[in-house]
């Protein structure tokens, strides 16, 4: 049985990607571009200025305070990301729920194959967020053009601007 902890510090404005095979990774405070991909483990990101790819096979993933363009995905678990400012937001996961709140991004794009989707404060001209199955709840949004679709599950949505085009769709469920 072996393991290692590491600390890599990185200069402003700089590239760094981790590969890890299992385990959990975590970014704080970093100004440049980051990227992580993990095959098993949780991923955690706060306070990145800059560029965020973060990416797990299993594991959930949260971010909190992103300035930059960001894309999450999780072939299983849960998806967090609050506090997201400054480039297009993509939230992806096979199976897990997506929650997110206080994104202000140049589009937002959410999905999931299985789980609910819960978002507070969004703005972006540009919204999108679907599920094979689940619920879809959003409030406070400010958008130009919506696209919200679930398979299986109801639909809330709480509008804070007009929309220029909006598509609300669900298999099964209520909106």
């Amino acid at each position: 049985e072996a393991w290692a902890d590491l600390r890599v510090l990185v200069p402003a404005g700089q590239t760094v990607a981790v590969h890890l095979g299992v385990g959990k990774v975590n970014v704080a405070n970093v100004n440049g571009e980051v990227r992580v991909e993990a095959r098993s483990g949780s991923v955690s990101a706060s306070a990145v200025d800059g560029s965020l790819l973060l990416s797990t096979g299993s594991g959930g993933v949260t971010v909190d305070g992103a300035r930059g363009h960001v894309r999450i995905s999780t072939g299983s678990g849960g998806v967090r990301a609050m506090n997201v400012e400054n480039g297009s937001l993509i939230l992806g996961t096979g199976s897990g729920s997506i929650e997110g709140s206080n994104i202000n991004s140049i589009a937002t794009s959410v999905q999931t194959g299985s789980g609910s989707i819960h978002l507070d404060g969004v703005s972006a001209p540009e919204f999108k967020a679907s599920t094979g199955s689940g619920g879809i709840q959003v409030r406070g949004v400010k958008a130009r053009d919506l696209d919200l679709n679930t398979g299986s599950g109801s639909i809330t949505l709480e509008l804070l601007s007009d929309v220029r085009n909006a598509r609300i769709d669900t298999g099964s469920g209520g909106v």
